[in-house]
């Protein structure tokens, strides 16, 4: 019996892009970036923006 080649393991061309990143992944990584940089500006505002850097602060 022959042994697949890399070519038949990856797929039906090598030409052929693969996604690896799909809409909800990009969503979740730029939500976490946002929330990130939201936590950072509100802890730097002072005792005035707390209310809202516990609003933004992961749970």
């Amino acid at each position: 019996m022959a042994e697949p080649s890399d070519q038949d393991l990856a797929g039906d061309s090598p030409s052929e892009p693969v996604l690896v990143w799909d809409l909800a992944v990009r969503l979740f990584h730029w939500l976490l970036v946002v929330l990130i940089i939201a936590a950072w500006v509100t802890a730097e505002q002072g005792p005035a923006w707390m209310d809202r850097h516990m609003q933004v602060d992961v749970q």
